[in-house]
């Protein structure tokens, strides 16, 4: 099948699959009901019974890359544009990230593959791990 290809392109090909299969979970969210994202996971989310939605940490690198850490998941993905551009200019002032956070992160509509069933799955800001991080930085 792939006897057209040179030598060099297959190996590309293989790569790129080796890449592709480290990939345990890949779902459309939908961010604050508005922004479409892809959200990747490396292994598939479990621990999600029949529950419809749950609550999760949200944090942010780099004013652009998004960590979602709920019931031993780890979930990824990047800002739409237009929200990373905003965090850029407010990045240094921790206060006002956790204020974006709750204006634009406040929950996602998940789509995928969740125990082995097509469903969706609404992940919501944890806001109460929010409120003791910010009482946190109010010690330092």
């Amino acid at each position: 099948m792939l006897d057209f290809l040179l030598d060099e392109e297959i190996k590309i090909i293989k790569k790129i699959k080796e890449e592709v299969d480290k990939i345990g979970g890949s779902y459309f969210g939908l961010l604050n009901g508005e922004y479409p994202i892809h959200v990747l996971s490396q292994e598939p989310i479990k621990g999600i019974e029949s529950e419809e939605e749950v609550y999760a940490e949200i944090r942010i690198r780099e004013a652009k890359y998004v960590e979602l850490t709920f019931r031993d998941n780890k979930l990824y993905f990047e800002l739409p544009e237009v929200i990373a551009e905003l965090f850029e200019k407010i990045w240094e002032n921790k206060k006002k990230v956790a204020d974006l956070k709750q204006r634009y992160i406040s929950f996602i509509t998940l789509t995928g593959f969740i125990n082995n069933i097509r469903r969706s799955l609404i992940i919501k800001l944890d806001e109460k791990w929010l409120r003791n991080y910010l009482k946190r930085l109010k010690t330092r």
